[in-house]
């Protein structure tokens, strides 16, 4: 023999295998996480269009929320000055009605003249 092997010789054979079983290994392994930071990126950017779809709808309803509670605001100022409105005329109707009876028991001298 010449001190090189044949192609054929089993043990060069298997170590051949071996070698293309470990390239084709590597390639696959390649291959998937080429895949997986595919798939990583995918999810990031459909994640950053919900987060973004979500900050809108959420501002959107604030801002609904802000002005629904500034017109219940509005509305509840206008019912405190109407009330209290109301109950200063009230105070000034019971003053008035208090000094005309006493006007009318002073000029009647009947101090059950006028009652309302």
């Amino acid at each position: 023999m010449d001190g090189r092997k044949k192609l054929t010789d089993p043990v060069l054979v298997a170590m051949q295998k071996v070698l293309q079983a470990e390239q084709d290994a590597a390639h696959e392994l390649s291959e998937t996480q080429n895949h997986a930071n595919s798939n990583v990126n995918n999810a990031r950017a459909t994640a950053r269009t919900i987060r973004q779809r979500t900050d809108e709808r959420l501002s959107g309803i604030q801002v609904d929320y802000t002005k629904k509670i500034d017109r219940e605001l509005s509305q509840l100022r206008e019912l405190d000055e109407y009330a209290s409105k109301s109950e200063r005329e009230n105070s000034e109707n019971t003053i008035l009605d208090e000094t005309i009876e006493r006007l009318v028991q002073k000029l009647t001298g009947d101090e059950h003249a006028y009652r309302s």
